[in-house]
């Protein structure tokens, strides 16, 4: 079997969520009559795996003839998939901590949101290089704030009107004149409390980090 490029993985997935729908069947029911996990039908049609799409592909001709598809049996694992395994979780992992979207991350590298998709479950590795990369850079900024305001700079204004980051809502309890503060120094950036909060809490955990260091 011919390995096809991402490209033609992903229209080949795309195809097949056409078909499976044009037969009435949902990602779970075919799940059950593959005998597969709703997870392998996802990475199917997201061109994740080749091996599965061929495996579910054949699954709807026999549904189609009315036949019983036959049991799926996975294929021995590559060498080296467990490493790329562990490598596309801790890719996860970071842009997580991070508080990025897989969008903004595709903003960053210059990727499409399915390619870190991908790397997120497979650990391609030029993919995970330049997103890897992206975060690096993206981190650089935060960390060098933090050393200057330590060092030379006590004064200087820790939030950033332009540097807006996708967060997560968080229930925060907090005295009253500090979120006062907050707000205050965020309507001046023209930014959320969110936001502000966010950058806020980025540079003192920075701060933290580069003060503790031995």
């Amino acid at each position: 079997m011919s390995v096809l490029p991402t490209n033609a993985r992903l229209e080949a997935g795309r195809a097949f969520v056409v078909r499976r729908k044009s037969l009435g069947l949902t990602r779970a029911h075919l799940a059950v009559l593959a005998d597969v996990s709703i997870t392998s039908v996802d990475n199917a049609e997201h061109g994740v795996s080749q091996i599965m799409l061929e495996r579910l592909n054949a699954a709807l001709d026999a549904i189609e003839l009315g036949r019983q598809p036959e049991p799926f049996v996975a294929p021995p694992e590559p060498f080296g998939e467990t490493d790329r395994r562990e490598d596309a979780a801790r890719l996860k992992e970071r842009r997580e901590r991070l508080g990025l979207t897989k969008r903004r991350v595709a903003e960053l590298s210059g990727l499409s949101t399915s390619s870190v998709a991908v790397a997120e479950l497979t650990g391609a590795s030029v993919t995970m290089a330049k997103i890897n990369e992206a975060l690096d850079n993206y981190e650089a900024p935060a960390e060098a704030s933090a050393s200057d305001a330590s060092a030379s700079e006590p004064n200087r204004p820790v939030l950033t009107p332009s540097h807006r980051e996708t967060v997560k809502n968080v229930l925060y309890r907090a005295p009253v004149d500090l979120i006062q503060s907050i707000d205050a120094a965020a309507e001046q950036a023209g930014l959320s409390r969110n936001e502000a909060m966010t950058q806020f809490l980025r540079f003192a955990l920075n701060l933290h980090l580069t003060e503790s260091k031995p």
